[in-house]
């Protein structure tokens, strides 16, 4: 059976792969073997999207690409990079244990919110400046971890709500068909 689905894959179908991947150079526009494909995707979307309510505007191209602008790594600069491999330069200061009021004072306006990708943002921004500091102990890197994981969870949570309020709305019958 998996010989049989193997030989049903064409050279088109592995070149749009790598063209997806940007592996390869494109004109902007997937190869096509048949032109039915394109409309059975079409009809496939629509069918799942009538299932799941799914918001109408949004495309097939949109949904492949909804994780596009996921980060899985950190992304380094030039200068971050050289800072790892050179170590952290010397400080024109001393190091104090007085930390200025404005760095410890607790914020005056609560009301703002962040979302996830923006604290996720400065996490970043914090792991990196405890790894150039070089004198962060392995406590630091445990509060940092803590930090993260905090964040990841309130974003889970998020995402569950979100999830459960669609599966609210979405009742399956025994036929399996989304009643809205």
């Amino acid at each position: 059976m998996l010989t049989g689905a193997w030989w049903s894959v064409t050279s088109t179908t592995i070149q749009n792969c790598w063209k997806k991947a940007g592996l390869t150079i494109t004109d902007g526009q997937p190869q096509t073997d048949e032109p039915a494909a394109e409309d059975s995707s079409s009809k496939l979307l629509s069918e799942v999207a009538e299932q799941l309510a799914v918001d109408p505007s949004v495309t097939f191209d949109d949904y492949v690409q909804c994780d596009k602008a996921t980060w899985t790594s950190v992304q380094l600069t030039t200068d971050d990079m050289l800072q790892s491999v050179q170590g952290p330069g010397t400080q024109d200061e001393e190091c104090s244990d007085d930390m200025d009021d404005d760095v410890t004072a607790a914020p005056e306006d609560c009301d703002e919110s962040v979302s996830a990708t923006n604290a996720l943002n400065c996490l970043r921004k914090l792991r990196i400046f405890i790894a150039k500091s070089g004198t962060a102990t392995e406590g630091v890197h445990k509060n940092a971890d803590g930090l993260e994981s905090f964040v990841l969870q309130s974003l889970c949570c998020t995402c569950q709500k979100t999830i459960t309020a669609i599966s609210n709305k979405c009742a399956l019958s025994d036929d399996h068909v989304c009643i809205v």
